[in-house]
């Protein structure tokens, strides 16, 4: 995004940036920044006192992580209230749903990573089950075929969800949102409201 373009030109833009401009951009969208660039956003960030937390989600989304590391950042999001049903008693966890709707030449395909309590997840991926074998197969030519995958993907992952261990999607969840866990990891309030609205 910004190799190769004028440093001046660079501050220029942060600089007609809102602030939830550049939070935004700290938080979710630095990764594959060059040094320099990320050097003049953090100088506007601390111009305009957003405060360092800000600025280490640039960090965190240009670093190479251990497994130990990503682990961390997985037990902080499990510890969260459930977004789905708020319950606390149970690890949150991390599934993909999958669901096809199709109406006779419309086929509308969508998967998406869900993080939720483990009882959440199962009916998550249930509910995208049902659905997809109800509505799924009525679109010419890709309804039959996006359907099969639908299933497919939501019988494979109701088993994923054990208390003990986290699976590929979690992992997957945190190294997405790296930027934002390491700004509020210690707000659980922020983080519960990043996750609701995951």
């Amino acid at each position: 995004m910004s190799r190769g373009i004028n440093p001046d030109f660079l501050r220029d833009n942060y600089a007609r940036m809102s602030d939830n401009e550049l939070t935004y951009i700290a938080t979710q969208d630095a990764a594959g920044l060059t040094p320099e660039a990320m050097s003049i956003l953090k100088e506007e960030i601390h111009k305009r006192g957003l405060g360092d937390d800000i600025a280490k989600g640039i960090d965190a989304q240009n670093k190479q992580y251990s497994i130990e590391e990503l682990k961390a950042y997985c037990d902080i999001i499990s510890t969260l209230n459930c977004p789905h049903c708020n319950n606390n008693t149970e690890k949150l966890s991390a599934t993909v749903t999958a669901m096809t709707i199709s109406l006779v030449v419309i086929t509308n395909y969508e998967k998406r990573v869900r993080v939720g309590c483990p009882s959440c997840l199962k009916k998550k991926n249930a509910t995208a089950l049902i659905g997809s074998l109800v509505i799924g197969w009525w679109g010419i030519p890709w309804g039959p075929i996006r359907t099969l995958q639908s299933v497919w993907i939501n019988i494979s992952n109701m088993g994923l969800h054990k208390p003990d261990e986290y699976n590929d999607y979690m992992y997957g969840y945190v190294l997405t949102n790296l930027g934002r866990i390491e700004v509020y990891k210690n707000d659980r309030a922020k983080l519960q409201e990043i996750l609701k609205n995951s």
